[in-house]
């Protein structure tokens, strides 16, 4: 579920008004969770992570650690959320 559904679920669970037309679009079927197409759009999340990793590290934005913390964060959590759905939970062989 994208993050704007989350946020959107949340707000009705606690008590929000739910607006008309609103929701979660239909499932995604498995057969489309793993094709050619997902693939390259993970391998290019995942290039792009370390690209913006870079850019981070740049401008200063890490954790004490050295953690990058910026761009790297927001198109991590994306590739992670496509990495789930085209690989499934890491252990799982």
């Amino acid at each position: 579920m994208a993050m704007g559904q989350q946020v959107y679920r949340a707000l009705v669970d606690a008590g929000a008004a739910p607006v008309a037309g609103a929701g979660v679009g239909k499932p995604v079927p498995l057969h489309l969770l793993d094709t050619p197409a997902t693939r390259r759009l993970l391998d290019l999340l995942q290039s792009a992570t370390d690209a913006a990793a870079a850019v981070d590290r740049e401008r200063g934005w890490t954790l004490k650690d050295g953690t990058p913390f910026g761009y790297a964060s927001s198109i991590g959590a994306d590739a992670e959320r496509l990495r789930l759905e085209v690989e499934g939970p890491k252990g799982r062989e």
